[in-house]
């Protein structure tokens, strides 16, 4: 069985966020309104972790592909003869979600450290996974200030590893829904903003005004009417 790499999508028209899977010629239908839909390009999460850790890093890449969310993990993607920095920050300003497999020897990584300051910069989620008890260094500690890391080394790393997809998929239907949460602010101040050549201080109404005698002849039919009424107030 090949698991279909799903991706969170916009729908304008259902005003939803929907899984839409990849696509050979770039559109899928909105599998809630059938309205044409772009497939979303790219990877959706980018790997981060040092050598030393690779078994786990691919642990999380297994997870990830059992759960159809689209991933870039080096080794899997860099060819023979290939250039790892062509090859690695390519993908890096595509994907929406960063997982970092957070341990003594990532944070000794300069490479590491280029990718998560570069995640963090372009405001990409950032989500660490520690899988060991350490230390975390102070110019790390300032880095990952807004972020939470999960302990990956406390339970059976399959319970971590389910936890995390589940932080995966939230984040990515977060940024999904941002056309969502974006409405209201830019219907706000398209409010806001007054009309070219409309003072917002004077009203462009000129209000009731009395009708002048020479305009008497255009009102007929209600004669006994307006005598009963100037009766009233004379």
């Amino acid at each position: 069985h090949v698991e279909v790499m799903q991706a969170p999508a916009f729908c304008v028209s259902c005003a939803s966020v929907v899984d839409v899977p990849d696509s050979p010629d770039g559109t899928v239908p909105c599998p809630s309104c059938g309205a044409v839909l772009a497939s979303p390009a790219g990877c959706d999460v980018f790997i981060s972790y040092a050598s030393p850790d690779l078994a786990l890093a691919q642990q999380v890449a297994a997870a990830l592909d059992a759960a159809g969310v689209r991933h870039w993990l080096a080794p899997d993607r860099i060819g023979m003869g290939e250039s790892f920095l062509s090859s690695s920050y390519s993908p890096l300003e595509q994907p929406k979600v960063v997982v970092l497999v957070l341990a003594s020897s990532s944070v000794r990584s300069p490479w590491v450290r280029r990718e998560i300051t570069d995640s963090i910069s372009h405001n990409r989620a950032v989500l660490p996974l520690r899988i060991e008890d350490f230390e975390l260094p102070r110019e790390w500690n300032i880095l990952l200030s807004h972020n939470q890391w999960e302990d990956a080394f406390r339970q059976a790393f399959d319970v971590h590893l389910d936890h995390l997809v589940a932080r995966v998929q939230a984040e990515l239907r977060k940024v999904a829904a941002g056309p969502i949460r974006q409405a209201p602010a830019m219907a706000a101040a398209l409010e806001a903003r007054p009309l070219d050549g409309v003072n917002p201080d004077v009203s462009p109404y000129p209000g009731p005004r009395p009708f002048p005698s020479r305009m008497a002849d255009r009102f007929f039919g209600r004669e006994h009417e307006a005598e009963a009424l100037l009766g009233l107030v004379a």
